[in-house]
């Protein structure tokens, strides 16, 4: 309705105004056509640049997404296409130029799932960015308050409890802040820039939220505040994510030297380890007494059983762990051939191992077996590893007659135990019964690698 007034001449006009989800701010001006023209252009132009400039970003970041499928574009398209959304209802523009009166109404009834989809979208960016599996337990209480927001949302919608809608909105965005400002203390290379956004985001959901409680605006000062939030955020996160993807291109390339130089190294070892097994077996077949021959060929046996690690290791694209099964087998085969006999052998271990420890298992598996093969006169030999999370358990059982002294007092028996006590800090049980039983219990303990 447009009114015009005579010189002097007085009206009185009443509005009957209404609004289910905000604060009314109502602010009368008394504009010329002209004027009013003029900053509703200005301000029509503001909006379609900002709104313009986010659809540009969002189908930029979005053919990134499907080129490289990094997760932390995903979310962060998320996060552009929710706010975007938010922003369009919060300023108006939907309810002019998108939707009918109708659509509207329906959307604001569900204003709570309009709110929540920015602060969930930038909680999943947030998590990927930092990283925060790598602080489990900050990581699980932010996975279970994004389980738990989603209910929140249902239960607020079918009890109309309008008035606590932004009650968890609040607290998981105080609770991300946090997390970023932890982060930051703990060094984290990407937390400074964020922390940095979360303060603009903040300042402008703040404001923003002050406003709408009738409370108080900054808005008379920075019309656009919001908006220019919004952008700086958005370049930020732009410049975050364009990091982390050239962060991962280096750790790749790191990885793949490393994977390099540990198969080079592997195989220079296991070069030198043949070297000595030559010498070995040039010194053995030498004028020696009996004696002498049996220690260089259990030593020869030794080597072997370190050498066939390695053996393995040089195969295999991820050089820092062992498949024991594989490993237990050809550890079975050298020493049957070693010895000469056919005795059967029952491998049951499905574990992979770091390679320093499945060293250490290797040689005791190799001690227990060559004492099987030469003393025990068994025919059957059970060997089992297993995991539980960090535990494991290692049984290397077998059929014979036991132990003759000999055996008993040999150099193999205290390389088991030293090995399994020093070296796995872990607890030796040797039984015999129906003949010999060995257990070894240990923890998995990181620090040793």
């Amino acid at each position: 309705m447009r009114v015009e007034l005579q010189p002097h001449q007085t009206k009185t006009y009443y509005l009957k105004v209404s609004s289910k989800i905000t604060t009314l701010r109502i602010k009368l001006n008394l504009w010329s056509l002209k004027e009013f023209n003029h900053k509703e252009l200005q301000k029509q132009t503001i909006l379609a640049l900002f709104f313009g400039a986010m659809g540009i970003i969002i189908l930029y970041n979005s053919i990134i997404y499907i080129l490289t499928r990094e997760e932390s574009y995903l979310y962060y398209v998320l996060f552009l296409v929710s706010v975007s959304f938010h922003h369009l209802m919060y300023k108006g523009v939907a309810g002019v130029y998108l939707f009918s009166n109708e659509t509207m109404r329906i959307l604001i009834d569900y204003s709570s799932v309009i709110v929540a989809m920015p602060t969930i979208s930038l909680a999943l960016f947030t998590q990927h960015i930092l990283r925060l599996k790598q602080y489990p337990k900050i990581n699980k209480i932010l996975n279970a308050l994004l389980l738990l927001y989603p209910i929140f949302i249902v239960v607020i919608e079918i009890t109309h409890s309008y008035q606590f809608r932004s009650l968890f909105f609040i607290i998981i965005l105080l609770y991300l802040f946090a997390v970023t400002l932890y982060a930051l203390i703990r060094k984290n290379k990407t937390a400074p820039l964020l922390f940095f956004a979360w303060l603009l985001f903040v300042s402008g959901g703040i404001a923003m939220y002050l406003s709408s409680l009738g409370v108080e605006s900054i808005f008379d000062q920075l019309p656009y505040y919001p908006e220019f939030s919004l952008v700086a955020i958005v370049l930020i996160f732009s410049w975050l994510v364009s990091s982390k993807i050239k962060m991962l291109q280096e750790e790749r390339l790191n990885a793949q030297k490393n994977r390099f130089l540990l198969k080079e190294f592997n195989h220079r070892v296991k070069n030198n380890m043949q070297i000595i097994l030559s010498m070995l077996t040039l010194q053995k077949n030498g004028e020696i007494d009996q004696k002498s021959r049996e220690t260089l060929k259990d030593l020869e046996r030794r080597v072997v059983a370190i050498s066939d690690q390695y053996t393995l290791l040089s195969i295999k694209e991820d050089s820092m762990t062992v498949d024991m099964y594989n490993y237990f087998t050809i550890i079975v085969n050298n020493l049957k051939k070693s010895f000469q006999k056919e005795i059967k052998t029952n491998i049951n271990a499905t574990s992979t191992m770091n390679s320093k420890e499945a060293s250490y298992v290797g040689l005791i598996v190799n001690e227990a077996l060559t004492n099987a093969f030469k003393y025990s006169n068994c025919d059957t030999i059970n060997i089992v590893l297993k995991r539980k999370n960090s535990n494991y358990l290692l049984t290397i059982q077998d059929n014979g007659v036991g132990f003759s002294k000999r055996a008993k007092d040999g150099l193999g028996l205290m390389l088991i135990d030293t090995l399994a006590t020093l070296q796995l800090n872990g607890q030796v049980e040797i039984k015999k019964q129906n003949g010999v039983k060995i257990t070894i219990r240990w923890r998995e303990d990181e620090e040793r690698y």
